[in-house]
């Protein structure tokens, strides 16, 4: 016996005797794929804030390496890709050999805990885990909005199957939201494993910079004191996009000769978008609507705005929110999912599809004093410090893996 497989031995039978995991944890973070999503970020941050001596990840996309995979190889974990096409039907004759490879790196990385991302890793990942592995199985559950007819039939199809499943595959299922919980529970989800564990926010990159603040204005081409409210988002119905270009006529600046400006980047969200870009030309705010198109510099962008507007229908935890909030941003945002949460007392909520209630939330904040409004974003990075901060959120992940590993030990 190698040295490696007796110190292993030993782990595991400490573990069971005591109930509680010594060595690191052996953790696979199975999802469905890699892109630049609210999961797949969510699991980058992670990576990216553990702690080596206490957790040994091993991440399999059921696609393709995506335009994460190569940021997560950086930070030296192993990526694996099983190549399944999840929106093809072709992809179902290269399931049993993806689901073969699947269980095989299974066996021979041996988890303790085995964490999956989305409802198609929970479906597969999950339920090939169980079967391979004595390792407890962690769903990660994230959408909010499960009743609009915003969701692929074939996703439908998963989730029903889904929740029938989780009262027997999952050990845990994470919420990101309390919103997420209360859908998914309705749809019969085992809510006796439900544990809420937010999305959490990096102070270091999300944080007050006055050389952004300019830099914006001057990218722009306005004044360096104009008042700037942005919009940050993909381009879908449900953001909101509409509602916010509506208030965004009928907002006034506490100058009239000085108007505030309006920055909206994101997905879809740029001149090549006749929908979007006929929805300002209609309302006549084409001369103050900046459309920038997806960006790689969200923390410049969010420390060069004075309020941060989410005028969603529907959410699950908005990270824009957060991260503006991070950057000493005040927010204006829609009870939609858990954005109502995420703001508390540093913002002002207002109910979704109402853009004149939204204008008015937007011009009180701008009508402040600026040295106001600065301490009421200064206000909301303190709240972001004492409950979304990246690394206390990791660690009640690493905590929570930790408790069902020792869990499984001592059954």
């Amino acid at each position: 016996m190698t040295q490696a497989r007796a110190t292993s031995r030993v782990n595991a039978l400490e573990r069971k005797a005591t109930g509680v995991v010594r060595g690191p944890l052996r953790v696979v973070h199975i999802i469905s794929g890699l892109g630049v999503g609210g999961a797949e970020m969510m699991l980058y941050k992670l990576l990216r804030e553990r702690n080596p001596a206490e957790i040994e990840p091993l991440v399999i996309s059921l696609s393709d390496v995506g335009r994460l995979g190569a940021g997560i190889m950086e930070l030296g974990v192993p990526v694996e890709c099983l190549h399944m096409s999840l929106k093809s039907r072709a992809s179902l004759f290269k399931a049993p050999a993806a689901i073969w490879r699947l269980r095989s790196l299974l066996k021979t990385f041996a988890p303790h805990v085995v964490q999956t991302w989305m409802y198609h890793a929970d479906l597969i990942g999950g339920g090939v885990s169980r079967l391979t592995s004595r390792a407890p199985v962690i769903w990660n559950i994230r959408a909010s909005d499960l009743e609009t007819g915003g969701i692929r039939r074939s996703t439908l199809m998963i989730l029903g199957l889904c929740a029938r499943l989780s009262h027997s595959i999952p050990a845990k299922i994470v919420c990101c939201s309390i919103a997420s919980g209360v859908a998914h529970g309705r749809l019969g989800y085992a809510a006796e494993k439900f544990e809420t564990i937010p999305n959490g926010f990096e102070l270091d990159r999300y944080t007050p910079d006055a050389q952004s603040y300019r830099e914006v204005r001057e990218e722009i081409g306005a004044r360096p004191d104009t008042v700037i409210i942005g919009l940050f988002g993909r381009y879908h119905p449900m953001k909101g996009h509409r509602d916010f270009l509506t208030a965004a006529a009928m907002i006034r600046s506490p100058d009239p000769d000085h108007p505030c400006h309006f920055v909206l980047c994101g997905e879809g969200i740029d001149e090549q978008n006749e929908e979007l870009s006929a929805m300002v030309r209609d309302l006549g705010v084409g001369d103050r609507v900046h459309l920038l198109g997806r960006r790689s510099d969200m923390p410049r962008l969010a420390a060069g705005i004075d309020v941060l507007c989410s005028a969603s229908l529907s959410e699950g935890f908005p990270n824009v929110v957060g991260e503006a909030m991070a950057a000493g941003v005040p927010c204006v945002v829609t009870d939609a999912g858990d954005s109502a949460v995420i703001v508390g007392d540093t913002g002002v909520v207002v109910p979704p599809g109402k853009p004149s209630e939204l204008a008015a939330a937007c011009t009180e904040l701008i009508n402040m004093e600026r040295q106001q409004r600065s301490a009421l974003g200064a206000r909301a990075r303190d709240r972001v410090v004492e409950r979304f901060d990246i690394k206390k959120i990791a660690k009640q992940y690493e905590e929570l893996y930790s408790r069902v590993a020792a869990h499984e030990e001592k059954s």
